[in-house]
């Protein structure tokens, strides 16, 4: 009669510990922010999870003066956001990256030593920018799915989820 008790107890036990850490919610390991996708406003930092995933982009340049981005340049933000990757053409590249809040640091950026190629037209230009602004980051904005990433001197990159 006890081992059927203490069976019963213990079970009842495990079921409340169960039950219970279902109503916890996800946190990221760097922000110990709550993931809610209601809280993704420009003022409050966004949760990691949400800005992984594949990125094209759409548009670079200042702010006040965007222009179309020509050709495919991708960018893919993976493993909760500390790794990125992407491809220019067959240009391939990628590293380690951090973000605290709204704040965003690419890092070092290794890349497969191919030449860009310059099709079309004015993709190798963009592309060297584009470069160039991604190693530079240091803030980003989520709005619905569109990515936004801001340099200090006022250029951006503007992404579209793939």
């Amino acid at each position: 009669m006890r081992v059927f008790l203490f069976i019963i107890s213990l079970t009842t036990i495990l079921t409340m510990l169960i039950a219970g850490c279902g109503n916890q919610p996800i946190t990221s390991n760097t922000s110990n922010q709550s993931i809610n996708q209601e809280s993704t406003t420009n003022t409050e930092p966004i949760p990691l999870i949400l800005i992984d995933g594949q990125w094209v982009l759409k548009s670079i340049g200042r702010t006040d003066n965007m222009t179309p981005a020509i050709g495919n340049i991708s960018l893919e933000i993976k493993y909760n956001s500390s790794y990125y990757q992407g491809s220019i053409g067959t240009f391939y590249y990628g590293g380690q990256m951090s973000i605290q809040g709204n704040n965003i640091d690419i890092g070092n950026m290794t890349s497969v030593p191919i030449e860009i190629e310059d099709k079309p037209p004015g993709l190798r230009q963009q592309a060297h920018k584009y470069l160039d602004l991604l190693r530079n980051a240091n803030t980003y904005v989520l709005n619905n799915d569109e990515l936004q990433v801001n340099c200090p001197d006022g250029n951006s990159l503007i992404f579209s989820r793939y």
